[in-house]
């Protein structure tokens, strides 16, 4: 039916969620692997195996997460990089996980932060270098916080130090 065409074009069945912030890479078969936050206490995830045209039903993915902002991206060397509160219900905990199978397992996660309030991470890579920014208590302390690490500070596990980068 060309209406059920439409609703295939549009995307999967949603989880339900209280905020819309969803973020995707590429995965080694081409596919996209589109993850997105929920209220559920978990990353949902759905795929697309005909470049966006199509997605599965959407599913949890198994990852803790407390419905807020996450990062996730390949990195410069192929690996999967997923930036995440490591919690089913608080703001805490901020870690990063890396994955060397395409996301299907973490092999690799380092604690960035352990304090409540720690949200919202973004990233990016400079060489082997990768900049994490997150925020810590909005209306509270109102710090940005900046991370710097490498892959194989991930996979050695190696403690990381975040240091203030704004403040009121």
């Amino acid at each position: 039916k060309s209406g059920d065409r439409l609703i295939s074009k549009l995307g999967p069945k949603k989880i339900r969620t209280c905020f819309d912030e969803a973020m995707a890479y590429q995965k080694e078969d081409g596919s996209i692997r589109l993850m997105a936050r929920n209220c559920l206490g978990e990353i949902a995830e759905t795929t697309s195996v005909d470049e966006g045209e199509t997605w599965s039903e959407a599913k949890l993915s198994g990852i803790p997460n407390p419905d807020t902002r996450f990062y996730v991206s390949r990195t410069p060397s192929g690996k999967v990089l997923l930036i995440n509160n490591d919690v089913r219900a608080r703001r805490i905990n901020m870690t990063a996980y890396l994955s060397d199978d395409d996301g299907k397992t973490w092999k690799y996660k380092v604690l960035i932060d352990p304090r409540n309030e720690v949200s919202y991470p973004d990233a990016d890579f400079v060489g082997e270098d990768i900049y994490t920014i997150y925020d810590r208590e909005r209306t509270g302390a109102k710090e940005i916080l900046l991370a710097k690490f490498t892959e194989d500070d991930l996979m050695q596990g190696k403690p990381i130090e975040p240091w203030v980068i704004a403040k009121p």
